[in-house]
């Protein structure tokens, strides 16, 4: 009952504090970082009594940044004698988005602090691509709310302001603007409307925010740099023929040089602008794949290849070496942050790894992203480390796997000081609605634990001791944290100890020593009694790692130190004193410095936090909190799920009944890449869209997800093995919990008896109860899978022959026959072996499937490997002879009722094969005529084309594209791409290129991932592409026996198999009871995912359950037409090994999973009445 009571009170609260998050300190928190000195030093006074009064300013005082800003405006200003004569000044920017955030954190015009701006710029206006003229890009707000007019009465009150207007932005994108500058009419039509424009609204400039011209994924143009230059000279001289000389033309501009390079003259754009505003921010963020500062100063050590100089300085540098005059060049500076979600939470100093955006702010509401004033937010109600990035001159923050960079009053006053000191014409800071213009107090009453960070070790005493004595001793930061317990009595209140920054040699030498770690441990005692504190949590980043200053003694010392530590407590009559631990998920570090089960032992909980285990960094949709291993879980993702988490630290030894179960009430959403292809782990384009309250990127609350399928139509699916649900409705994907799920969760929890479990959070939950639904089953049919039939297999002996019999229908949706041919006389279908197709009533009995199978489709396969190319050369070359064969083809499919042809033309073009170099044209021509007679006949007959992967065979006889659209559907053939007569030893069906292939040019593309890749970006649909896997696997003789990995040198083909007794050749049937032996060893290819077995003298590389499930799972990702499998009587159709057909049931379930089990989701009449009754 007191465990279950536990997990009832972590649910009621937001749980941001506890030992699991790196703490942080912050100019805007009341939740300080304290540091420790000796007694001695506490009523040291050195500092002036300035730094306390900045220090009030920045808690108490609204517009901190902006303040900041305006007071290094006037140190801008002061005159120097090598000044040009131009004012400087400071650009302030109004959003018409913000007006529609919700709440107190709605920023109208009124909220406009003019005061401390010299000029305000209207954000954004855009371009309509039809007309070209100046176009609302939010007209409920700009129109029916009056946002131009009223910003345009700003001058009333402020007759000095000068008010702009910035046109584009990233949202806008580049198209409008690159159509509109294509051509001097339509640059007319648009300079006359922002002519128009300006005079309705008094304005006194306009600012071109085009993102970015020339660049392709921005649908940018080679000719754009031109246009560019002459829509803003034709810009400035239609102001001034317009009587307006006085009126100013601004360009935004970016510092990335591959930017600058595609599409701006930079010298000619200064000459014809008034000022350029060099975008000083946003040059870093998740895309980069780590954490960073994204306004940094200059250069940083890791800072190489592209990114090299793409800084404040290198930017300025770039803009004035190519002849921009820096009294023209406005600064522009950031009041946001670019935020990450760390890949490891005790990886987080600069350059670490990330999985992606960080969570969206709960008003900007866009992943990878907060406002200042959202920062200020979550420093108030969760602990954060702050750090400084001294190169970069930029402050950065975290708190458990979040992690912002970002600039405070600081780093602002050295971009002032740099501008001054460059003598540019001024700064801009984007924008006002993300300073903290509101002021905010700390909820402590919302928190059960606080935890001040970071102390520190003393390396030369071992004593605890201040890392910032001018804020925690002359501040007195220590005694104020202590002072909040009159006020909160029940607030626990911890210290953290050590963090990134401070480093790990300071805690490797404390602790090993017992007379250093008795040392430590009195002063940790001293501090705890002093300023009443509950606990100490030790983050030593990393105990035993090289990297961070350890030694492989650390972790018998660091469980010495916690064990010590908690003993320390007991005999100092404090044992309700608590000791957390900070560690690391990752099992390389866990293994050099933590003795897991020991350390669970000696410390007192052990919170895991079971979401945001996969988001958008991963570059799929997945559920985020997933229970289990999934087939696509693989590699690092393996075992990155609820059971494996908790599995792993119970496994080393952790008591269940210390560890607390996290679980979201929030889905992880994304932007689906193809609407179509909408499952697990499919293709995406980035974070889902910002949700109306939670406003981050990537991110909705469950409220916000319960509203959005009510008022549009949502899929809804279920993840069999995460135990989540998930959701898709247009391009938009969410993974989530629901009761369901959670109930899952709690069920797994109280059946592991763990020590209770929290909910992330409250606030996202549907806590005003407004989603009723009813739901709609729909049917659709999706992926094909197609078996084969070889009519060879029936020679097999006694009970190994595979009969027609023997198909099993319910398994596929087509089966082909195997083979018919081309006579080389008539150019006609030629029955291979007439005595079984005709004598035996092969044929025949094949159609008389659809009597068993109604829903079953036949296919007839003409050519093969046997039958060479040379007779479809011959019988393509000539209209006549394909007519011929055409006529032929037509004639037999009436006859039989099949349903289609594959072609299996191996290989058009390729001399090798019988090929002529003509073939290229003659097989399309083949193909094309065909189609045109099927159609005429009326009937869904089908063409299907077999093709390669290998690109090598492409340029010789294929014309991709054309083949693709004329062809139904394009078998390709996803396997024998290795063999024995390589003379190494491989999988011969890889999915993506390894090591080794890079190295041989001929084997560099030669995978499935590449070739189908290939077909794709030759204008191939994926619908129309069906791959093809192999149910047997290739076999070599080794030429070493010790040498038994991928690329061994071989000697030959491995032995025939009984049944197919073809060297080098072995069906999945011959081969799968050898698995099982102790004389065979089975390994895995991680990149090529698939399996590979040796002795020591044969070598196999084959398919298995798990890498055809990783070939289906590729197939729904990229969202194919289907797979096909050669052949059936490959497979262990006896079931010697186990039940019959494994494989053929495995790939039969991926046909069976797309007849698509789709849940529309509609608002019940009920609730619309009710609704439009109120």
């Amino acid at each position: 009952m007191l465990r279950w009571m536990r997990l009832l009170a972590l649910l009621l609260f937001t749980i941001f504090i506890r030992a699991d998050w790196p703490r942080y300190e912050h100019h805007c928190l009341h939740v300080w970082s304290v540091r420790f000195l000796p007694s001695s030093w506490a009523n040291d006074s050195r500092k002036s009594s300035t730094t306390s009064l900045r220090l009030k300013m920045l808690i108490n005082d609204m517009w901190p940044l902006i303040s900041v800003a305006l007071l290094l405006h006037l140190f801008l200003i002061v005159p120097t004698p090598t000044r040009a004569d131009r004012d400087t000044r400071l650009v302030c920017y109004f959003t018409n988005w913000s007006p529609q955030r919700s709440g107190e954190y709605a920023f109208d015009i009124s909220d406009i602090p003019v005061d401390l701006c010299t000029h305000v710029s209207y954000t954004f206006a855009g371009i309509d691509e039809h007309t070209f003229e100046l176009k609302s890009t939010v007209p409920s707000f700009d129109i029916l709310q009056k946002g131009y007019a009223r910003f345009s009465q700003l001058k009333d009150k402020y007759p000095n302001l000068k008010q702009s207007l910035a046109v584009g932005g990233w949202a806008h994108g580049g198209e409008a603007f690159q159509k509109m500058a294509s051509s001097l009419t339509f640059r007319e039509i648009f300079i006359d409307s922002v002519i128009e424009f300006m005079r309705r609204y008094n304005l006194d400039g306009v600012e071109m925010v085009w993102l970015w011209p020339g660049s392709p994924d921005r649908g940018g143009t080679t000719s754009d740099k031109d246009n560019y230059h002459s829509l803003i000279t034709e810009l400035k001289e239609g102001f001034r023929r317009a009587g307006h000389e006085s009126w100013e033309v601004y360009v935004q501009v970016p510092i990335d040089r591959y930017r600058l390079g595609l599409g701006y003259h930079q010298r000619q754009l200064c000459t014809a602008a008034d000022y350029v505003y060099i975008t000083g921010y946003d040059l870093r963020g998740s895309w980069n794949g780590q954490t960073d500062v994204h306004s940094a100063m200059n250069n940083r050590h890791f800072d190489t290849g592209a990114l090299r100089d793409v800084n404040v300085r290198g930017g300025l540098q770039d803009w004035m070496n190519n002849g921009c005059p820096a009294n023209k060049i406005v600064l522009g500076v950031p009041l946001f942050g670019r935020t990450y979600t760390l890949q490891d939470e005790s990886n987080h100093g600069l350059a670490a790894p990330i999985t992606g955006p960080g969570k969206p702010g709960p008003h900007t509401g866009d992943g990878g992203y907060l406002g200042y004033f959202e920062i200020c937010s979550a420093m108030k109600q969760s602990v954060w480390t702050t750090e400084w990035d001294e190169r970069g001159v930029c402050p950065y923050a975290y708190s458990g796997d979040q992690w912002v960079g970002y600039e405070n009053q600081i780093s602002l006053e050295e971009k002032a000081s740099y501008a001054r000191y460059m003598q540019l014409g001024g700064m801009y800071a984007f924008s006002l609605d993300l300073d903290d213009y509101r002021g905010n107090d700390i909820p402590v009453d919302l928190c059960t634990h606080v935890s001040y960070t970071f102390a520190g070790i003393d390396e030369h005493t071992f004593e605890l001791k201040s890392t910032v004595p001018s804020f925690d001793i002359l501040q007195k930061g220590y005694a104020r944290f202590s002072q909040l317990k009159d006020k909160y009595p029940n607030l626990k209140q911890s210290l953290a100890v050590g963090g990134w920054a401070h480093g790990g040699e300071a805690f490797q030498k404390m602790a090993s020593s017992l007379t250093f770690r008795e040392i430590f441990i009195d002063s940790v005692i001293e501090f705890m009694r002093r300023y009443n504190l509950d606990g100490v949590e030790m983050v030593w980043l990393w105990p035993g790692s090289p990297d961070r200053g350890g030694t492989t003694s650390d972790k018998d010392n660091y469980h010495s130190l916690i064990t010590e530590l908690k003993e320390g407590f007991r005999r100092a009559g404090h044992e309700s004193w608590e000791v957390y631990v900070q560690v690391p998920i990752d099992r390389y570090r866990l293994g050099l410095g933590y003795h897991q089960r020991q350390l669970c032992t000696a410390a007192d909980y052990v919170y895991i936090t079971g979401y945001d285990l996969r988001g958008s960094w991963n570059g799929q949709t997945d559920v985020h909190s997933a229970m289990n291993n999934r087939h696509f879980d693989t590699g690092a993702l393996r075992d990155v799920n609820v059971r494996g988490g908790l599995q792993d630290w119970m496994n080393n030894g952790c008591p269940a009944n210390k560890i607390v179960l996290g679980v979201p009430l929030f889905g992880r959403t994304y932007t689906l890449q193809d609407e179509s292809n909408h499952g697990l782990a499919a293709p995406i384009t980035g974070p889902g869209k910002p949700g109306p309250h939670t406003g981050d990127g990537g991110y909705l609350g469950y409220f916000e997800i319960c509203s959005a399928m009510k008022q549009s139509v949502w899929t809804t699916e279920w993840d069999e093995r995460g135990v989540c649900p998930y959701a898709y409705s247009g391009d938009q994907w969410v993974g989530y919990e629901n009761q369901i799920s959670l109930e899952e969760k709690a069920s797994y929890a109280r059946y592991m008896q763990l020590g209770g479990m929290y909910a992330f959070s409250l606030d996202l939950d549907d806590y005003r109860g407004k989603l009723i639904v009813t739901q709609k089953r729909q049917w659709r049919c999706h992926g094909r899978f197609v078996c084969h039939y070889t009519t060879w297999s029936r020679f097999r002996p006694d009970e190994a022959a595979f009969q027609i019999d023997d198909i099993p229908g319910k398994l596929c949706s087509h089966v082909v026959y195997n083979f018919l041919g081309v006579n080389e006389s008539t150019h006609q279908l030629d029955l291979l072996q007439p005595d079984y197709d005709i004598d035996e009533r092969g044929l025949e009995r094949f159609a008389a499937l659809k009597e068993k199978y109604p829903q079953l489709k036949l296919l007839v396969a003409v050519g093969g490997w046997g039958h060479g190319g040379a007779k479809f050369s011959e019988m393509a070359k000539f209209r006549e002879r394909r007519n011929q064969f055409i006529g032929s083809v037509v004639k037999f499919l009436h006859h039989y009722r099949f349903d289609g042809i594959e072609l299996v033309w191996l290989y058009p073009g390729n001399f090798d094969r019988g090929g002529a170099v003509e073939d290229k044209d003659t097989f399309l021509y083949l193909v094309t005529e065909m189609a045109k007679i099927f159609r005429q006949e009326k009937k869904q007959w089908e063409v299907i084309v077999q093709v390669p992967l290998d690109v090598s065979r492409m340029a010789a006889g294929y014309h991709q594209e054309e083949l693709c659209r004329e062809a139904d559907f394009v078998h390709m053939i996803g396997y024998d791409m290795r063999g024995w007569w390589n003379n190494f030893a491989d999988v011969h069906s890889p999915l993506a290129a390894r090591p080794h292939d890079l190295t041989v040019q001929s084997f560099e593309k030669v995978n499935v991932g590449d070739g189908v890749e290939d077909w794709l970006g030759n204008g191939c649909a994926p619908q129309k592409l069906v791959l093809g896997v192999a149910l047997f696997g290739r076999s070599y003789l080794l030429d070493d026996p010790l040498d038994n990995t991928i690329g061994a040198v071989t000697i030959g083909a491995g032995d025939p198999g009984p049944y197919t007794n073809e060297p080098g050749y072995l069906g999945y049937c011959e081969f799968c009871q050898n698995l099982t032996s102790d004389e065979w060893t089975k390994k895995w290819d991680d990149v090529g995912r698939c399996p590979y077995a040796y002795t020591e003298t044969t070598w196999i590389g084959y398919e298995d359950q798990r890498s055809l499930e990783e070939k289906i799972n590729y197939v729904k990702r990229n969202n194919l037409g289907g797979l096909y499998a050669f052949s059936l009587d490959m497979d262990d159709y006896r079931g010697e090994c186990g039940e019959p057909f494994p494989l053929t049931r495995i790939l039969s379930q991926y046909h069976d999973e797309t007849k698509v089990k789709d849940w529309h989701i509609f608002t019940s009449t009920t609730e619309n009445n009710q609704s439009n009754a109120s």
